[in-house]
């Protein structure tokens, strides 16, 4: 249980690096290139971020996989102290509305959000439930007393 938990922490982590790396990359990182041709100056080079070159809005959706990443990890210490209910329901729907981000943006920033939506799928995957866990223990307790 101890390992599954440590393993669970560890792909969220892993998946808030990726998406504040993705935060970084937009705002620091030429993503566009471009040349001009004059007689004057000659061949002048350019390049420009992909945030100089949409617009600050674009933070929003970039932003989203970092804020999903947190309540994805809320969730999984919500369901481990408080039981799997609604904690394991918030933390799969913050990945499906992630995972149809994704999808909808795959032409231009999706393709690199689907990491971040596979290891937030896998650590609540692995995340232990302790009711189950309870509920497995019964049987053999009982059985043991018999």
């Amino acid at each position: 249980m101890m390992r599954r938990r440590r393993l669970a922490l560890r792909l969220t982590t892993a998946a808030w690096v990726w998406s504040v790396g993705l935060l970084l990359a937009a705002l620091l990182l030429p993503a566009y290139d471009d040349q001009t041709v004059s007689n004057a100056n000659g061949l002048t080079l350019r390049t420009a971020t992909f945030v100089q070159v949409n617009g600050n809005w674009v933070l929003i959706p970039i932003a989203l996989p970092a804020v999903v990443s947190l309540v994805v990890a809320v969730a999984i210490r919500q369901k481990q102290l408080t039981g799997p209910r609604w904690a394991d329901f918030l933390g799969w729907l913050m990945v499906a509305l992630l995972a149809v981000l994704t999808v909808v943006s795959i032409l231009t920033i999706g393709a690199l959000m689907i990491p971040v939506v596979v290891l937030l799928a896998l650590a609540l995957r692995l995340a232990p439930d302790p009711d189950a866990e309870r509920r497995g223990r019964r049987p053999r307790d009982a059985h043991a007393q018999a």
